[in-house]
């Protein structure tokens, strides 16, 4: 009887580390993801989300980012990316930009950043790594960086225009045709119509209405955050590159099974002790 009371209990025990060793493996890939941050939220208004390896989360005031993420804006919503080496990207509304790759080791400046932008309108701002050391790609576009401060607005049909606020970028459309952009100046390209080669980029000039209106509804969406730039949205922190949600997350998971083992393993001592009193008891009753 002793011998059946203990197998059910280890029964019992072995279904609920079963259960606990699944949402265990639920929660890894949010804890693993997060070892390749390469910056976080300097500003969040509205809605923010990731998406990244098919896993999609609500990105927060001072989230990490992570490398292959895509970025993705509300209406009315806006973020701002601060990289590891204090380079800038400031995504307006209905904007969808991907954080292809960043490499960066302080120190000697050496790395790489490229970002695709595959609607909307952004702003990017370098930092410490070289300027040849940036590049931004977008449906008709690719843009290499010479100087600091420049807008990127993509239409919903793929055209770009790219604007100047400081330094100079060279843009190239999808054969190679480039042009170089200054302080003030802008640059348009449209997709390449059926069956025919990709079109120039526009001379420089001013800014189209479109491009304009893009960039200040960007703007005045990132100046409504609550201090500024500097803050909006929930705060959430991150220790060792993993996120303090998907730390939370492991700690419950491995306190959930150590109170398992705790229960389980005291019932069946108790099992086992009440088989032997059992046995002792019947024992002695023969005896007698």
């Amino acid at each position: 009887m002793g011998g059946q009371i203990v197998s059910g209990r280890q029964s019992v025990f072995r279904r609920a580390l079963s259960s606990l060793v699944a949402l265990a493996l639920v929660v890894s890939p949010a804890i693993s993801f997060a070892q390749t941050g390469v910056g976080n939220a300097g500003t969040v208004v509205n809605q923010v989300s990731g998406a990244l390896q098919s896993k999609v989360r609500k990105i927060a005031l001072k989230d990490q980012v992570y490398q292959n993420e895509k970025i993705s804006t509300g209406s009315a919503s806006a973020t701002e990316i601060v990289f590891k080496d204090e380079t800038k990207l400031t995504i307006g509304p209905d904007s969808d930009v991907v954080l292809d790759n960043f490499v960066y080791k302080p120190g000697p400046v050496s790395g790489s950043l490229i970002v695709t932008v595959s609607k909307g309108v952004m702003r990017f701002t370098t930092g410490k790594l070289s300027k040849t050391s940036y590049l931004i790609k977008t449906p008709t576009a690719t843009i290499g960086i010479r100087g600091t401060i420049f807008t990127v607005y993509v239409a919903a049909n793929g055209a770009t225009t790219v604007t100047v606020q400081a330094g100079a970028v060279s843009v190239s459309n999808a054969i190679g045709i480039s042009q170089s952009v200054g302080v003030g100046q802008s640059t348009s390209v449209a997709p390449a119509p059926a069956g025919a080669s990709a079109p120039p980029p526009s001379p420089p000039s001013a800014p189209p209405p479109q491009a304009q209106a893009a960039v200040s509804s960007m703007d005045n969406t990132v100046a409504s955050a609550p201090g500024g730039p500097a803050g909006a949205g929930a705060a959430g922190t991150a220790v060792g590159g993993v996120t303090a949600g998907a730390l939370a997350a492991g700690i419950a998971v491995a306190a959930a099974i150590a109170v398992a083992v705790a229960v389980v393993t005291g019932d069946d001592d108790a099992a086992v002790t009440d088989s032997t009193t059992s046995t002792s008891t019947s024992t002695a009753t023969s005896t007698d």
